[in-house]
């Protein structure tokens, strides 16, 4: 994968999501309330929202970063710069105040304070097929 390729597919054209409405075949409705401008270079691969703040964590080889933005009009409060040499993924808000995030294919872990981002331990974990993808907590 090149970062060239992953930059192209972000410059496509976003949809206008403010009038559609999303049925999942179990019955299960949900309708977009807000639409928000966004940073179309960011790769979004985890996005969370604790404590009134909207948290994201970006991919990409070289771009990877971290996010606080603001719920209200999806400015960028905060923001931290990940090495480049690991690609971001998922990350979730759990326990006290606190954001883990995981990285694709690196192997390594992260756990940030989540009110101004600072890196407060790395981990390592290991999955079937050696990528890191997504990661969820139930509060």
């Amino acid at each position: 994968i090149t970062d060239e390729n992953e930059e192209d597919r972000n410059k496509e054209q976003t949809p206008e999501w403010k009038d559609i409405k999303v049925t999942r075949t179990d019955g299960v409705q949900f309708t977009v309330l807000k639409q928000m401008d966004h940073e179309s270079s960011s790769f979004t691969q985890g996005l969370t929202f604790a404590n009134g703040k909207l948290y994201e964590s970006t991919g990409l080889y070289g771009q990877s970063k971290v996010r606080i933005l603001d719920p209200e009009d999806g400015s960028v409060l905060q923001s931290i710069d990940m090495p480049p040499d690991l690609f971001g993924e998922g990350m979730a808000y759990y326990g006290d105040e606190k954001l883990i995030q995981i990285t694709w294919k690196q192997k390594k872990g992260f756990i940030y304070n989540a009110n101004d981002l600072s890196m407060e331990k790395e981990f390592t974990y290991r999955t079937t097929n050696g990528q890191g993808w997504g990661i969820t907590h139930d509060a």
